[in-house]
């Protein structure tokens, strides 16, 4: 078969171009292909990437409400005034929100075996901006702290250390034992287990919480 313009020639020309028109196709579809795939590949990094920004986002901003948390329960204190016959609580609130079921404790007893005896429940202590508020101590546990000075021999003025629980405005327990470590708490009846009832009998010792 000769070249030139006949039938056939257009026929095998039309042929070739289709051919270099399917292998130029193949071409594109296979870096189309590599190219979505790159594409794909891109997109799930990008995702993962996200994603672990927002988990690091999230760990942040809950590390920032621990601290913030935290700041509140370390502006909550309690103390004792008075004399060698009575005493009364101090209970300070330096912070910008109430905090709740505030439970107190006087720790008597001795330094290697101390005991810490329930004085008084107050359901809300509001900001103090003002200063401390007073409060008053009734008078069988004027009687048991007098009798722990007879005891033990105690010089006078010698005021007892004072332990409490506390709920934030966020709803964790706070405990601030008498060495002022302020630590969470988890309080069966909401007073630690070491804690001595107002009739002087022991909590009892709350169940694991699961």
């Amino acid at each position: 078969m000769e070249w030139g313009w006949n039938p056939d020639t257009i026929v095998a020309t039309a042929t070739a171009f289709a051919a270099l028109a399917a292998a130029v196709a193949g071409v594109f579809a296979a870096l189309s292909f590599t190219q979505l795939k790159r594409q794909v590949e891109e997109a799930r990094n990008a995702a993962a990437h996200a994603e672990r920004q927002a988990d690091a986002a999230t760990r942040q901003l809950r590390s920032a409400e621990q601290r913030e948390e935290r700041a509140q329960a370390e502006r909550i204190a309690a103390w004792t005034v008075g004399d060698d016959e009575r005493f009364e609580l101090a209970l300070a609130n330096a912070s910008r929100t109430p905090v709740y079921d505030l439970k107190i404790a006087m720790v008597l007893g001795t330094k290697a075996a101390p005991e810490s005896h329930y004085l008084a429940s107050i359901e809300v202590l509001p900001p103090t901006p003002a200063g401390a508020e007073r409060r008053e101590v009734e008078d069988h546990h004027q009687d048991r702290r007098r009798g722990w000075l007879k005891e033990t021999g105690r010089s006078k003025n010698v005021l007892p250390i004072i332990e409490f629980v506390f709920r934030d405005a966020s709803g964790k327990i706070w405990h601030r034992p008498a060495d002022g470590k302020l630590e969470a708490c988890v309080c069966g009846e909401g007073l630690p287990a070491d804690w001595r009832r107002k009739d002087g009998s022991p909590v009892e010792k709350p169940t694991a919480q699961r």
